[in-house]
């Protein structure tokens, strides 16, 4: 299934992605950064990048109204990491869940 993503920017190890979401509050960067934890397994840590710091911020909810164009952008990096590493499993660990953010995918 195909689903409108972001264009985004990788390194050359595939662990760093970039990309830029649009809509009603401007152009917000966002950093999705996968980090080895163990024997070809991977964190995701995924959120808005703090200039200032070059931090992830993964507390920040920037309601650009593009959420289903982020996460399928999110997604399509799994799948690049996945093709162009040793990567075999990906560990996922929500930050906070927020009920208005489920409910815009039902």
């Amino acid at each position: 299934m195909y689903l409108p993503r972001y264009q985004y920017k990788t390194n050359s190890g595939f662990l760093d992605y970039e990309f830029f979401s649009e809509g009603p509050k401007g152009k917000i960067k966002k950093v999705i950064r996968y980090t080895k934890i163990g024997d070809a397994v991977f964190n995701l840590a995924f959120g808005d990048l703090d200039e200032a710091t070059g931090e992830i911020s993964d507390t920040v909810v920037t309601n650009n109204n593009d959420s289903r164009k982020v996460l399928a952008t999110v997604a399509a990096t799994v799948y690049d990491l996945l093709t162009n590493t040793q990567a075999h499993w990906l560990s996922l660990r929500a930050v906070r869940f927020q009920e208005q953010d489920f409910t815009e995918w039902v």
